[in-house]
């Protein structure tokens, strides 16, 4: 009887690729009865994912910080079901996979951008939302991971996930640079007859120009964050003791700070009250809305503000192409937080005192102040290319 033996592969034959396969979710009840006897008590009531990210969006320590985790979680969310994973199966692989779908955004094929990203922002409520308005800058895309991370953390602190990946997952710092998501001053002005250019063939109509016009002013003369304004009453802009008019501002972490109101500012705010019928100023008691819906007596929603802002920049930008081009392209890309750079811009490149910019932008690290200063780059280019010459051509 021959021996039969396996064939050997030739020396020189490619090894079989290594299939880092994901492991699979074990099922309910599976497991050795020490693993059940030691399994932790899950310490919050949640039985589905939303019911998790809920509960950890309840730890928040601000409104603000609540809406830009629940934007991050969501956006994951959709993503794993898309996978067909959901939060409890989660392993290493599927965190370094989402980190390559943020840094590829700009690259999918049309179909799936088609269902992931807007050229717009739209309701959630709207069928042409998507979580992505475009691609992600390396410090959002960090972020974004960061929130994650934190989210995962909190539920197996919890018992809700047994372990989780995001303590093997290292995420890149961002070295910070300058800004460069701003807009020239005379942008503003331009903004400003984009505003006075809108229809006023009804109340609404009239209205909604006002609103515009005061809204570019607010962001343009103070660096507001889209996130101030739902909170601010109309008795936030005040008159302190020295005579002296400021804004109060519950801004980031729920800190309440000030903000000083320029002359020009306290002019367009008067403007803005009598054109809606009231008093050129406010008592210390009105505590209606600084920026009010249109339909109803509530504060103007964070996205009904950026829309409106949105479709300005895009009536700029047309009037811009008639004269400055390259103006007019990057009103067409811009959006409302570029008003904010563009205000600490202006400050830095008029010479205000470092610590008043800081002051004013609420950054709590003055290098971050200090990726405005667009002016000493300029001043330095300059006269670089004065004094370095060739003495011969």
């Amino acid at each position: 009887m021959v021996e039969r033996k396996d064939p050997t592969p030739a020396a020189d034959a490619p090894a079989p690729p290594i299939q880092a396969t994901p492991p699979a979710a074990p099922a309910p009840g599976v497991g050795s009865a020490r693993a059940v006897m030691f399994q932790p008590r899950q310490l919050i009531a949640a039985e589905t994912d939303e019911q998790a990210i809920e509960a950890w969006l309840l730890q928040c320590s601000s409104a603000a910080t609540s809406a830009n985790y629940r934007k991050d979680a969501d956006r994951f969310l959709m993503w794993i079901k898309a996978r067909g994973r959901n939060l409890r199966t989660l392993v290493v692989e599927d965190l370094a996979a989402y980190s390559s779908f943020l840094n590829g955004l700009e690259e999918l094929a049309p179909a799936d951008a088609e269902r992931w990203i807007s050229s717009r922002r739209w309701p959630k409520t709207d069928i042409r939302w998507r979580p992505f308005q475009g691609p992600l800058s390396k410090a959002s895309q960090r972020q974004a991971l960061v929130a994650i991370g934190a989210l995962l953390r909190w539920l197996e602190k919890t018992g809700y996930v047994d372990r989780s990946p995001a303590a093997l997952m290292k995420i890149a710092k961002v070295r910070k640079r300058k800004v460069d998501r701003y807009l020239p001053w005379k942008a503003v002005d331009l903004l400003l007859n984009a505003a006075d250019q809108m229809p006023v063939d009804n109340a609404e109509q009239r209205r909604y120009k006002i609103r515009t016009r005061f809204l570019v002013c607010l962001f343009s003369l103070t660096g507001a964050r889209l996130s101030d304004l739902p909170l601010a009453t109309m008795a936030s802009i005040h008159r302190n003791p020295d005579g002296l008019w400021w804004w109060s501002v519950t801004g980031k972490g729920d800190k309440d700070e000030e903000v000083p109101v320029p002359r020009d500012l306290l002019t367009e705010f008067r403007k803005y009250r009598a054109s809606m019928g009231l008093s050129e100023l406010p008592s210390a008691s009105d505590e209606s809305p600084l920026v009010p819906s249109l339909r109803g007596g509530g504060p103007a929603a964070e996205s009904t503000i950026y829309v409106a802002l949105e479709k300005l920049f895009k009536q700029a930008s047309t009037l811009a192409r008639e004269s400055d081009p390259d103006l007019g392209d990057r009103l067409d890309v811009a959006s409302p937080h570029w008003l904010r750079h563009t205000a600490l811009t202006r400050q830095a490149d008029m010479k205000m005192d470092l610590r008043w910019i800081q002051a004013n932008a609420r950054h709590e690290d003055i290098n971050t102040t200090m990726c405005y200063l667009h002016q000493d780059d300029r001043d330095r280019h300059r006269e670089t290319d004065r004094v370095m010459k060739l003495e011969t051509k």
